[in-house]
């Protein structure tokens, strides 16, 4: 059973969403011969314009990057795909830092929001997710029909990653109570916050699974 979840983060050279869709379709039969050698079992490509948000189930935490070291893959990095993805934006792997579920009927949908923290807020941070979260938020998070909600971290790089009944309720849930709260309290004094523009959220647009 797949028990490891991994996000990358990825951009596009601007004008090529397109055709990087035309390649994820294409190429899906070739990434499924890796996946099923390395032990990854689903992956979730999100996107926001040029920017990109891979989330992917695996067995181990080495499983993606071996994926990405891989005979296949390294053709795809150094022709079709790299000559999409810009070359000033390296990736960046998020790991895991908290996983919430609870059952919600089918259909579902995925979707993640991305947002920065203040530099120095990293421990205090991975310390609030670990420990207050769930408590904190848990009542929302089953108030809007959400399935699975995970944070993933990066160094002062957070990802939000959702499964839930409607992704369009995901930004309006800041406004609940709770949100408020924690926002004007211990979180909002951790994340770097512009007030003028809400979190960057991306949207589902391809998804794979064994």
């Amino acid at each position: 059973m797949s028990n490891v979840h991994t996000v990358i983060s990825m951009k596009l050279a601007e004008g090529n969403e397109q055709a990087y869709l035309s390649w994820l379709h294409d190429d899906a039969p070739v990434l499924a011969r890796v996946f099923a050698r390395v032990g990854i079992h689903s992956k979730v490509v999100m996107m926001n314009g040029s920017r990109l948000l891979a989330h992917y189930e695996a067995d181990t935490p080495t499983a993606v990057a071996e994926a990405f070291q891989s005979p296949e893959a390294v053709a795809m990095l150094t022709g079709r795909l790299g000559a999409l993805l810009d070359p000033e934006v390296p990736p960046i792997f998020y790991t895991e830092e908290l996983r919430w579920t609870q059952s919600v009927p089918r259909p579902l949908k995925r979707a993640a929001i991305a947002m920065s923290l203040k530099p120095g807020q990293e421990a205090a941070y991975l310390d609030w997710v670990r420990n207050t979260a769930k408590n904190q938020f848990g009542d929302l998070w089953a108030r809007y029909d959400i399935a699975l909600k995970e944070v993933l971290v990066n160094g002062t790089n957070v990802v939000s990653y959702y499964v839930i009944k409607d992704p369009t309720k995901i930004l309006p849930s800041f406004g609940e109570p709770e949100a408020i709260a924690a926002l004007q309290g211990e979180l909002g004094a951790m994340l770097d916050i512009d007030d003028s523009k809400p979190p960057t959220f991306y949207s589902e647009v391809f998804a794979w699974h064994d």
